[in-house]
């Protein structure tokens, strides 16, 4: 996979993005999300592009969500309490 992930144009990841938005709830963003953020970054030395997933694993612990469907899994592999589903299992 390259790194334009689907290799969607940016129309077509517009019109994919407000067919997705309508099928979730989104959760707020709050203090305590950078708090736990934070936390793990530092707990687990995190860092580069990998603290953009550690923002997500923060963002679960704090809505109480402990699976995520996502291609790269691998990356969420040292976060305790957090279930891996991959999009090619599902089918």
């Amino acid at each position: 996979m390259s790194a334009n992930g689907l290799e969607m144009t940016t129309a077509q990841s517009q019109t994919e993005l407000r067919r997705i938005k309508s099928l979730f709830r989104f959760l707020p963003d709050s203090a305590m999300v950078h708090e736990e953020w934070e936390r793990l970054v530092a707990q687990q030395a995190v860092s580069g592009k990998n603290t953009y997933d550690a923002r997500l694993v923060a963002a679960m612990i704090v809505h109480g969500i402990n699976e995520v469907l996502i291609f790269n899994g691998g990356d969420f592999k040292r976060y305790s309490g957090i279930t891996i589903l991959a999009p090619a299992a599902l089918k």
